[in-house]
């Protein structure tokens, strides 16, 4: 399926404003999640190796629930990168400037949202971008 499907959202904590979003495609989700993974690996390879050996496991059944509990982190918000998410997935909003005309969405406005904004952007994102219950990535076509 092509995500062209465009969804018009009202702001949950401003009245009257509005967004649109854009469900993202399988490449961009993976470059979100890469550009996350980048960071969080910097922010291991800070911690240093005494914190790395201490989560290796050998225990099959933790493994397996750590696995499980991944699986269900699939699209939590902040296992992917938020500015990617919102270049991405945010098509228009309702958002004008003083004299009333529209203010367009650029990588400089979607970096001036507060951050209750750009969390819950991302979170919607996410979740029209995710398949319905029952149909995900690994289940056969």
């Amino acid at each position: 399926m092509l995500l062209s499907k465009v969804q018009k959202m009202d702001h949950p904590y401003e009245v009257g404003q509005w967004f649109e979003f854009r469900g993202l495609s399988w490449v961009q989700l993976a470059d979100a999640r890469s550009q996350a993974s980048a960071e969080q690996r910097e922010i291991i390879k800070d911690l240093g190796p005494e914190f790395l050996s201490q989560l290796g496991s050998t225990d099959t059944e933790e493994s397996d629930r750590a696995v499980k509990a991944l699986e269900a982190q699939k699209y939590n918000a902040s296992n992917y990168d938020t500015g990617t998410l919102l270049r991405a997935g945010v098509v228009d909003w309702s958002y004008e400037n003083g004299d009333g005309e529209s203010v367009a969405v650029t990588d400089e406005t979607l970096a001036n949202l507060d951050e209750a904004t750009a969390v819950w952007a991302c979170e919607t994102i996410l979740d029209i971008t995710k398949p319905p219950e029952g149909r995900t990535s690994d289940s056969a076509v």
